[in-house]
Parts: C-alpha cells; sequence; structure tokens
C-alpha cells in the first residue's frame, strides 16, 4: 500500500474518529472506514453518511452533509474545491494539513447543519458554541483523551445508495445493536461460516452462478431452454426471467417460482457465489467493487431483508430450503460484521 496514501488516510480518519462516539463505525479496516447513522426516526433504517477511503490513484474522502446541504461548499478554498469530484467526495493525493484543517470545519458544519435541519433525533448533551459550529460536548474515554460526541445525521434515500429489492420487512434478530459489539476474529469467522451454508445452497447459488447462465434443481445444473444472464441480468432477446418466472410463485411441484423483480446480478456486477471458497466469498461481500457498491450495513440488511432474497425460503413445492431461516441468516450476517467481519481462512 502506498505509504503517501496511508498518511491521508491516517488524517482523514482521524477527522471522522471525533464522531465515532455518536455515529456507529460500520467499516474500520487498512484504508477503509465508515460511519453510519445508527437509526433515522424519519426513514426508519440506518444510513452510511461519511468514510474515507485508499483506491487506485487517491484516497477519497466522502461526506453526504456536503450533498444534502450545497451551501456548504459555498465557502471552500479554490484548493480543496479542486480536490472535490461529483457532489459528495474529495479525492486526495497528497498530504496537506491546511485542507485537512478546512475539511474539518466543512465536516463540523456539515454535521451541525444536519441537526439544525432536523435530520437528526434530538439528544439530551449540553450543546456547546465553537465559533460557527454546534456541538454536543460529552467526554469519551480513550486512549487517555476525550473526545467529542457529535450529533447523529440523517442522509437521504438519494446519492450513492444501492437500491435493493422491496423489502418484505425486517428479519427478527438481525437489527443492528445501539452497541458495537466488541471485535472478536474467531466469532466473526465462526457466523461467516454458518452463513455460508446458505450462501451456497441452490437457493442462492443457482442465481449466483460463474457464468451467464442461471443454475436450476437441487444439482444446480446449467438451467434448460438455453436461458442467459443479459446485461440487465433479466434474460436475454426474448427469452426474459418474467416470461416464466411471473409476480409470484406458479401453483404444482417444481414449477416456477415468482416475484416481480426475478433476475440474477447484472453482467456488470456477477456476484458469482459459484465455487467461491469461505474465505473468497467474505471478500467478495466486503469489496464494494465486487459486492454491488454496497456497505457492510447494506449486504446485512439485504441477506436479512430484501424480498426476493427471502423467496429462496418460498421456493414452492418440490424444493428445499437452506438450513438456516432467513432470520437465522440475518442474525449471522449481522455477527461477522459487528465481530469485525473477518475472512474466514
Amino acid at each position: 500500500m502506498n505509504s503517501e496514501f496511508e498518511s491521508i488516510f491516517a488524517r482523514l480518519r482521524g477527522i471522522l474518529l471525533n464522531y465515532s462516539g455518536s455515529l456507529e463505525v460500520s467499516d474500520d479496516r487498512p484504508g477503509h472506514y465508515c460511519l453510519e447513522v445508527v437509526f433515522s426516526p424519519k426513514l426508519k433504517k440506518a444510513f452510511p453518511v461519511a468514510w474515507v477511503k485508499i483506491v487506485k490513484g487517491y484516497v477519497s474522502y466522502h461526506f453526504m452533509p456536503v450533498y444534502l446541504f450545497p451551501k456548504l461548499c459555498d465557502g471552500l478554498s479554490k484548493k480543496l474545491r479542486a480536490w472535490m469530484q461529483g457532489k459528495s467526495c474529495f479525492n486526495f493525493k497528497v498530504v496537506d494539513e491546511a485542507l485537512s484543517k478546512e475539511l474539518e470545519q466543512v465536516t463540523a458544519d456539515g454535521f451541525a447543519a444536519c441537526r439544525k435541519a432536523g435530520f437528526a433525533p434530538e439528544h439530551d448533551q449540553s450543546v456547546e458554541q465553537q465559533g460557527t459550529v454546534a456541538t454536543f460536548a460529552k467526554p469519551v474515554k480513550k486512549a487517555g483523551a476525550s473526545l467529542l460526541l457529535a450529533v447523529v445525521v440523517l442522509l437521504t434515500s438519494q446519492g450513492c445508495q444501492h437500491q435493493d429489492s422491496v423489502s418484505s420487512g425486517a428479519a427478527p434478530g438481525a437489527e443492528r445493536s445501539s452497541k458495537i459489539a466488541p471485535r472478536d476474529d474467531a466469532a466473526s469467522r465462526a457466523a461467516f461460516l454458518a452463513a455460508y451454508s446458505v450462501l451456497t445452497h441452490p437457493r442462492c447459488l443457482n442465481c449466483h452462478p460463474k457464468g451467464d447462465q442461471p443454475l436450476q434443481g437441487e444439482d444446480s445444473h446449467i438451467h434448460l431452454q438455453n436461458v442467459q444472464r443479459g446485461s440487465d441480468g433479466k434474460g436475454l432477446f426474448a427469452m426474459k426471467c418474467a416470461n416464466c418466472h411471473q409476480l409470484k410463485n406458479l401453483s404444482g411441484e417444481n414449477m416456477p417460482p415468482g416475484h416481480p423483480e426475478w433476475h440474477l446480478p447484472p453482467a456488470n456486477m456477477r456476484m458469482v457465489f459459484e465455487g467461491k471458497t469461505p474465505a473468497e466469498l467474505a471478500r467478495q461481500l466486503k469489496d464494494p467493487k465486487l459486492n454491488g457498491g454496497k456497505t457492510l450495513e447494506q449486504i446485512v440488511h439485504h441477506s436479512a431483508e430484501d424480498s426476493l432474497v427471502a423467496t429462496g425460503w418460498q421456493p414452492g413445492p418440490g424444493r428445499s430450503t437452506p438450513p438456516l431461516s432467513q432470520a437465522e441468516f440475518g442474525k449471522k450476517m449481522r455477527e461477522w460484521v459487528d465481530r469485525g467481519a473477518a475472512i474466514p481462512e
């Protein structure tokens, strides 16, 4: 890993660390640090709100309040604006302390703007004004230092979010605890190995093939009728998934199961499960470049709540179901993530 990029990452991560007391740390590994809103009373869900990541060629600092409140950019220096890409991202290639200080202020102003606009729940902390920034003062003991807890902010459903299929409702037990579980690599690996039994079961595996043809049956043989993936994952030419897979299961043994959004992953994000070892599949699920741009929190949500995923437990007569229920599967994915998202080597 580029040593210069590591220095940039450490500096930008340090900005977000000041807010880790009141926001959820959803990812903290070399080269990637992410904060999430634990719970939005308005949208009833968690959202990633700020993250820093080392990518090829630069270190990116994503800050969604800048997207929500464009006026935050009005006072940006020309130098900082030059490093801005899109509506919420700043990309850095060199360490610049002056720009880091300016970004610290933008970050504080952004969280304060979200709080003032009512996007965050009320808190009991006393408000202390520091210049134009309102912070919630509450000491947190961490390595002998006191940190200031920042406000919880809300990310709208717009922006860089990957949209799942229509939700069928929360799977019991998959909800995130208000406290971050201590890292436990052994427990995390064990949880993923349990979840792996679901990911590699025919109900999941058959729609995540290594080729461009879906699989079918308990033996995961290539789908009959020469069905192909297509660019959008919904079939090719006249042979569309929806031709046979209707809005709901057709009656009768081994008849086509149904769902309004029946499809494979698209051609540009194949999400292959077939033939993957536990370690390979865990790495794939952790990598946004390979998992459809999802955060780990979104992976848990998709596993536990997505209605298309839920059809694996409602496949119709003549088909087996995964060894864990969807609720149990959601719990294992939650445990894997909360305990550190360790790779089962």
